[in-house]
């Protein structure tokens, strides 16, 4: 794995120092010593054919075809305590046990799925994680995709998902509370 974080780190730096200005930001290599050693797994050319149904959602969200209902749709609540904390504890209950404490896919429940579970600490840092794609996911679930992914539309209200996701976009901060 040192080897591999070398390398990473060798390429990021050549990218950045030759990168233009304008894409500048506030990058983080946290997750090279964070996440699980086994992430190979969910790269797209190493997955088999359960494997890529996890991506399909998002196929359909870069292909435009997300459905009206969710076009456009933004978190309507700032992330402040009362939000991360409301978003913390629901998501310690709902989610954690397939997608794992800090969104790495890794909770104990998690490993009997197939596709396994989002990556979402990764998912919360693409393009197609637009504020309707996360919604979208929570409300309807992957039946349509060929997840196991459950509906939550008639489990939590809307704020309450809204607090899922305003929890999963500060990175699952433990220190909240």
């Amino acid at each position: 794995m040192k080897i591999v974080r070398a390398i990473v780190l060798c390429l990021i730096g050549a990218m950045v120092l030759t990168a233009p200005a304008s894409l500048a930001g506030p990058w983080s290599l946290d997750w090279l010593d964070a996440a699980p050693q086994d992430t190979e797994r969910w790269d797209r050319g190493e997955m088999g054919p359960q494997q890529t149904l996890r991506a399909t959602r998002q196929d359909t969200v870069v292909a435009g075809q997300i459905p009206p209902v969710y076009r456009g749709i933004e978190n309507p609540f700032d992330p402040t305590v009362q939000v991360l904390l409301a978003g913390k504890q629901i998501y310690a209950r709902d989610c954690a046990g397939c997608h794992g404490q800090r969104g790495f896919g890794d909770g104990d429940a998690g490993y009997a799925l197939d596709p396994s579970p989002a990556l979402l600490v990764v998912l919360n840092d693409t393009p197609t994680a637009a504020d309707e794609y996360l919604i979208w996911t929570l409300s309807d679930g992957g039946e349509p995709f060929g997840s196991d992914m459950p509906a939550f539309r008639d489990r939590l209200s809307r704020d309450e998902m809204w607090h899922v996701i305003a929890y999963m976009r500060a990175g699952f901060p433990e220190e909240v509370d």
